[in-house]
């Protein structure tokens, strides 16, 4: 276990985390001489498979439909809904969100089985995991994990609504990095988080979608949340570009699972800067920072080129790593390990 404690965490919190799950298989990366550990279980890792976007489906389970408020918890989630709506004031208001019931995995295919839950579900359970309102209560993180174990999906007490993530860079090669605003958002404010961030939406993003496509695929809303958080429109990403990384687990949110992807924008930096000052959800975020690779990011042409790929992009993910240091947000750290192991596994 000491040895796992050899972590780059963000905050307290989070090496609070690899304590309490210390039986669980962390996210581990190294970058430079330092080995990296996050709070974050990966449940499917794509650089092996190497599935295509569109091969990754929302699907219905049509045993569970809506996520119902587990009975015995009732009482006490209802009370943390509350005490969130009053801490949260009007940055918190309810929607229809997708939550993830269980993964199945097929030879050419993933396909996530969903069913309906929304915004204040999560409030009440996921986003509310440490909460303590005296020192004898007993945390919703005791109650659910009392052993420092996740349950499976299906398992599962929480509204786990599934959140998507992505790396997006210019046609130039900046990394786009997302500083989050102070105010109008309800966690990690003004921390540098992934290019694009949000939650799966049931109704724009599975209704809509099976209602415009007979299909619904995490792409649309990945796309859908690029346009409003970035001021940017379809046509602007190269979508051969976007690549699905994988699905992690957060255990700071109690296991809620995440999903991660890069994608290209056919757009130069500078473009992308002045689109942005008429985004949609610009109040979501403070600013955008660009931070220059040199590294290729086109795909290798040889071992030899790979491996001197792989090595140059380390140095410029250590530099990124130096220069934001505990401004990164876990996303976007989990999200810029991911990008770099299947870039070059």
């Amino acid at each position: 276990m000491e040895q796992k404690m050899n972590c780059l965490a963000n905050s307290e919190a989070e090496g609070e985390l690899l304590r309490h799950y210390y039986q669980e298989n962390f996210l581990k990366f190294k970058v430079g001489l330092k080995d990296t550990i996050l709070p974050q279980i990966v449940v499917y890792d794509n650089s092996e498979l190497r599935l295509k976007p569109d091969a990754v489906q929302f699907v219905p389970d049509q045993c569970y439909s809506q996520y119902l408020v587990p009975g015995p918890l009732a009482l006490m989630l209802d009370e943390l809904l509350e005490w969130q709506k009053a801490n949260l004031g009007n940055s918190v208001f309810n929607a229809r969100t997708i939550r993830l019931n269980r993964i199945e995995m097929q030879k050419n295919a993933l396909t996530l089985l969903i069913s309906q839950a929304t915004y204040y579900d999560y409030i009440a359970t996921n986003f509310s995991m440490d909460i303590k309102r005296s020192e004898c209560e007993k945390s919703l993180r005791d109650i659910v994990h009392p052993q420092g174990q996740l349950c499976k999906l299906e398992e599962s007490l929480l509204a786990n609504h599934i959140g998507l993530a992505s790396l997006v860079f210019t046609k130039d090669n900046f990394l786009i990095l997302a500083i989050r605003s102070k105010k109008g958002v309800n966690f990690r404010q003004q921390l540098v988080s992934p290019s694009i961030s949000g939650a799966a939406d049931f109704d724009q993003d599975f209704l809509d979608g099976v209602r415009s496509r007979e299909v619904s695929t995490p792409v649309s809303t990945l796309i859908r949340e690029g346009c409003e958080e970035l001021g940017v429109d379809i046509s602007s990403f190269d979508t051969s570009s976007i690549i699905f990384l994988g699905i992690t687990r957060e255990l700071l949110r109690g296991g809620k699972p995440e999903l991660f992807f890069s994608a290209r924008l056919n757009l130069r930096a500078s473009e992308l800067v002045e689109r942005f000052q008429r985004a949609q959800d610009k109040q979501e975020n403070l600013k955008l920072e660009l931070f220059k690779f040199r590294t290729s990011l086109a795909e290798p042409t040889s071992e030899s080129d790979r491996q001197s790929r792989y090595k140059s992009m380390l140095r410029e993910a250590q530099q990124l790593l130096e220069h934001y240091q505990s401004r990164l947000s876990l996303p976007v750290l989990t999200n810029l390990l991911l990008y770099i192991k299947y870039r070059f596994s």
